[in-house]
């Protein structure tokens, strides 16, 4: 039985299997391909059946970046997939980024059906028969005129040649030649695929683009939620502060310095003299120095109070004192 009879006889039949064990299960479907092909038995999970193949009929190859499975492998996941059991399924069509395959349980209790992945996560590799695909020969990597011609084939058709399509469009023909006539077949034969399990290669490609894309929308808008998550945070804080009220401004009081002055003056004089001669002094122009030396001091003070964090009431306080003891400084100088 080939692989186009194998999935229009079992697509939509519930628990397929052939052991009590694996009916139903994804690894029942897997088996009763094998079985098909006159291949031996693989016990195990999915995620064993590597493990555990018969290395006298598979070639076990590993996933890597640059490989990729054919038609009528059986493909084997991990313990990522199938709630730790691994998952397995029979290898439609495959490229480097993408595969199909013919699975069952997947989800839990469904019916065998072809299924697109949109990439490779969890894949452990597949088993692929050495020598026989159904009653046919499997035309693979031999170096000779069939395996050569196979390669084309792969390329093209994504699956492996029987030996009567290489009859019809390689013997007698050249290598231009065979690959016009692939081309050219190329929409048949996904008519052909269509009626036997209704999906063409066009089919497959498109779902896997449109899953593909549906699958960078869930990641960008769940990046997106969590970015509304931090914004709507951010919102409530400032919303927060702007409706709390606001903490008074407290201005310390600050005692300007005082002069010292001389316990006991020697010459002391009568306070009405001491504020003519004050007054006196600042009239002239030694005392217009001394007052501008002191304004300037004071006025310096609170066009920079702001850049040092100083209250305004503070400032004045401060700069008063500084203009104070200046002005007096520098009139003590003049004076002499």
């Amino acid at each position: 039985m080939n692989l186009d009879a194998f999935i229009a006889k079992y697509t939509g039949v519930p628990k397929v299997g052939n052991t009590p064990e694996n009916t139903g299960e994804c690894v029942g479907l897997s088996m009763v391909w094998t079985a098909s092909q006159k291949l031996p038995h693989t016990w195990g999970h999915a995620k064993d059946l590597l493990a555990n193949a018969d290395r006298k009929a598979f070639d076990v190859i590993a996933n890597s970046p640059t490989n990729y499975p054919q038609p009528g492998d059986v493909l084997c996941m991990d313990r990522r997939w199938g709630g730790g059991y691994g998952h397995t399924g029979v290898v439609v069509r495959a490229d480097v980024n993408t595969y199909t395959l013919f699975e069952q349980n997947n989800p839990k209790g469904s019916a065998p059906r072809v299924v697109a992945h949109p990439n490779y996560y969890g894949v452990q590799g597949w088993m692929r028969s050495k020598n026989k695909q159904g009653d046919e020969e499997v035309i693979r990597d031999a170096d000779n005129e069939y395996g050569r011609w196979n390669k084309l084939f792969v390329q093209i058709r994504g699956r492996n040649a029987s030996r009567e399509e290489f009859r019809q469009a390689a013997v007698g023909r050249t290598w231009l030649q065979a690959m016009e006539i692939l081309s050219d077949d190329q929409e048949a034969d996904a008519a052909t695929d269509f009626q036997i399990w209704g999906r063409t290669a066009k089919t497959d490609r498109w779902d896997l683009q449109i899953s593909s894309l549906q699958q960078k929308v869930s990641d960008l808008t769940t990046q997106n939620q969590g970015q509304q998550k931090t914004i709507d945070g951010l919102t409530k804080q400032i919303e927060t502060l702007q409706n709390a009220p606001k903490p008074a401004e407290t201005t310390p009081v600050v005692q300007p310095p005082t002069s010292t002055t001389p316990a006991t003056p020697a010459s002391p004089a009568a306070p009405n003299a001491v504020k003519a001669a004050t007054e006196k002094f600042f009239a002239g122009e030694n005392g217009k120095i001394a007052l501008q030396v002191g304004g300037a001091v004071l006025f310096y003070v609170l066009d920079n109070a702001a850049d040092f964090g100083v209250p305004s009431g503070l400032a004045a306080a401060i700069g008063l004192a500084l203009g104070h003891t200046v002005a007096n400084r520098t009139a003590k100088k003049l004076n002499k």
